[in-house]
């Protein structure tokens, strides 16, 4: 296609955007940044894909100014604030990218590709995946979602990372298939109205999550994360495959100082590939896992990196001084933001809006020092998630142990790791070494949320089957499932964008999940306690007092300080959850009752799930 009908397409179904080109023989690279991404797949003749695109982009104007291609029965589109999607032309492929990756210098070798200058990731993935097929997504590291058109074949290929932390959303109607960043963007392109999926939602409010297409919209469904995609013309259904499976445990890996020199090792490596040449935050708490980042990202050089903090003035949860001694060990410029301000609730109602799913309570967090780190001029904002998931380890190795007949080891780490008080470490104990997996999955059955609606228990997604393994790898797998089906990282992902800001997190490297999954589950706690590998690998470079420090701020403090007044201004029965059966209302306002009443905050988590639920399942009452 032309550069000039290129641009006439870009100025007519969106605001028009500088178009950089770089053309070398068949290969045209298309510029673009924070954004994602948006394809309509015809017919050849279809007149319509290019239209139905512009409306998908006119949907989510906070993703950036677009730069488009279209062709017969055919349009791809990214969007773009400036640094982290692109579109390419390269031969009959037609590619664009959204998100990061960072190890091409690493790959170029290996893939017998010299970059050109100036070429973007959209241009190098589609090189790539042209000389080796998808072998290609199991080598990347980084933050992404691609699609590749296949003009001669009318095929379509789509692959996300193994996380999930950029989202993709496709629906198949009429013929057409939609593929977009964000599910209003696919209701826009195919006309659908949005039809609330209310089994999906059951199924979420009662934890039962699991890496699958669907979503809160029926009719639209997600790019599983860690799935390569083919959609053929005429096919129904796109072919879906894994491209990447978690690695076995190696036993043999007993050596805790090497292991820590090689995490360490991993983590610096994953923080240098994820550093932006642009000016940048690190989200910095008191916790081992922000403080691991920004300490490494300081340790790289990067000036343009700085760091924000949300600190709770008055609060038991503020980290102020936490952070103060992070800073003064590793210098730097600091600047903080006065979360207690902000009224949880308040905030909660307005991601209700913005956010095309269910999402965690703890995403307003996430939202107020994404528009503080804007506010100080950055365009990417780090984050510690990732080190929760994969580095924490689990008690279910004790089950792996006691199987291979320690059982000395197996009393002398029970006795250690902080299991509660002695009744409870004594239920921890039998859960983690004598309990089959089958008799919990049973169990959770029995301890279904009682407000949860009888006409929905029957129908809720089953349980995972029991995989093979260590305990302590399928823990680490059940973590990887439930964020794939929970989708918090595409939340996350989705109110970046409305803040203006790309969202990385270098934790989640693909090198630091394979090394957490290779690592024996005991090693990871030292039959200490959470993320001892960590701590060890860490000592030195951060203050001892964060090393040191086991506990966990408790942030539920700014709801605990609104929820009563929440509370007694709810009313179940009139809730679009109760109306559509999802939930029972007398239920429900035993917990109303008990919060506003008698002051018991134990319910406060419960109470705001659900209303997040309820103010996003409000959106489709209409």
């Amino acid at each position: 296609m032309p550069a000039a009908s290129l641009l006439r397409m870009t100025a007519e179904g969106m605001a028009a955007a500088p178009l950089l080109r770089v053309t070398t023989g068949r290969r045209r690279y298309y510029s673009g940044a924070m954004g994602g991404i948006v394809a309509v797949i015809g017919q050849r003749g279809d007149p319509e894909p290019a239209e139905r695109l512009g409306r998908m982009l006119a949907r989510s104007p906070d993703r950036g100014a677009a730069t488009g291609w279209a062709g017969d029965g055919a349009a791809l589109a990214v969007q773009s604030l400036g640094w982290d999607a692109s579109l390419v032309e390269v031969g009959d492929l037609v590619g664009a990218f959204h998100g990061w990756v960072g190890n091409w210098d690493e790959l170029a070798g290996s893939l017998g590709e010299r970059w050109d200058a100036g070429a973007p990731d959209a241009a190098r993935v589609a090189f790539a995946f042209e000389r080796i097929g998808a072998r290609l997504f199991t080598l990347l590291r980084g933050e992404f979602a691609f699609v590749i058109v296949d003009r001669a074949k009318r095929a379509l290929v789509a692959a996300r990372d193994v996380v999930g932390t950029r989202p993709l959303f496709y629906r198949r109607d009429g013929g057409r298939t939609y593929v977009a960043s964000e599910i209003r963007q696919v209701l826009a392109g195919s006309g659908a109205s949005a039809v609330l999926d209310e089994q999906f939602l059951a199924d979420s409010l009662a934890g039962r999550f699991a890496a699958r297409e669907e979503t809160l919209v029926a009719g639209v469904r997600r790019l599983i994360p860690g799935h390569g995609y083919g959609f053929a013309p005429d096919a129904e259904a796109p072919r879906a495959k894994a491209y990447w499976q978690p690695p076995e445990e190696d036993c043999s890996r007993t050596d805790e100082a090497a292991l820590a020199e090689e995490l360490r090792a991993t983590l610096e490596r994953a923080v240098r590939r994820a550093i932006a040449p642009r000016r940048s935050a690190v989200a910095l708490s008191g916790g081992m896992d922000s403080t691991t980042v920004w300490t490494l990202a300081r340790a790289t050089g990067a000036e343009q990196v700085s760091a924000v903090s949300m600190v709770f003035p008055g609060m038991e949860c503020d980290e102020s001084d936490l952070i103060r001694s992070v800073v003064a060990t590793t210098g730097g410029e600091w600047s903080s933001v006065d979360a207690a301000a902000v009224h949880p609730y308040e905030a909660i109602g307005t991601l209700a809006g913005e956010i095309d799913e269910l999402f965690a309570p703890s995403l307003y967090h996430l939202r107020v020092i994404a528009d503080a780190a804007k506010a100080r001029g950055a365009d990417v904002l780090y984050f510690g998630l990732g080190g929760d998931e994969w580095l924490s380890g689990s008690p279910a190795y004790l089950g792996d142990e006691l199987r291979r007949g320690h059982v000395l080891r197996v009393l002398r780490d029970g006795a250690r790791l902080p299991l509660g008080m002695p009744r409870a470490r004594l239920r921890a104990l039998v859960r983690h070494t004598l309990l089959l997996e089958g008799g919990l999955a049973r169990r959770r059955e029995r301890t279904l949320p009682p407000w949860l609606h009888p006409s929905r228990r029957s129908a809720l997604l089953r349980p995972a089957a029991e995989q093979a393994g260590s305990r302590a790898r399928r823990a680490l797998a059940a973590t990887l499932a439930m964020h794939r089906g929970a989708n918090y990282f595409g939340a996350l992902e989705q109110l970046a964008a409305r803040c203006g800001v790309e969202v990385r997190c270098p934790l989640d490297d693909l090198d630091v999940i394979e090394f957490a999954f290779r690592t024996p589950g005991r090693m990871l706690v030292g039959g200490r306690g959470s993320k001892h590998l960590l701590r060890r690998a860490m000592a030195g470079a951060l203050p001892a007092e964060v090393v040191a420090r086991r506990g966990r701020s408790e942030f539920s403090e700014p709801f605990r300080r609104d929820v009563a007044g929440v509370a007694r201004g709810a009313d179940a029965a009139r809730w679009q959850l109760t109306k559509r059966a999802v939930v029972v209302a007398d239920e429900v306002e035993r917990i109303r009752t008990a919060i506003s009443e008698r002051g018991e905050m134990a319910r406060e988590g419960e109470f705001t799930r659900l209303l997040i639920a309820e103010s996003v399942c409000a959106r489709f009452s209409g």
